[in-house]
């Protein structure tokens, strides 16, 4: 499993961007949660997938090309992936 933390710039159609990116590619998205980020202009998308690091890393470099992306976090099972240090 891997988890990714999208944020982008939020428009309404960012989400369907993200979303689509992933369906584009044939992935099962097993969770997505959007939120917004501290910023009221971010917000702050969720993913998690089943997928070896390959996909991931092709998956992360088209994130990047999307228009709104402004960074994105992955992590695989058992990181803490967006959550800050306690």
């Amino acid at each position: 499993m891997v988890t990714f933390v999208v944020h982008v710039r939020r428009t309404p159609e960012t989400l369907a961007r993200v979303v689509s990116l992933f369906h584009r590619r044939r992935v099962e998205i097993e969770r997505l949660t959007a939120d917004r980020a501290d910023d009221p202009k971010v917000l702050c998308i969720t993913i998690t997938v089943d997928m070896d690091a390959d996909q991931a890393q092709r998956i992360e470099t088209n994130l990047y090309e999307l228009v709104d992306v402004t960074l994105v976090e992955k992590g695989e099972r058992g990181t803490n992936v967006g959550v800050p240090p306690a």
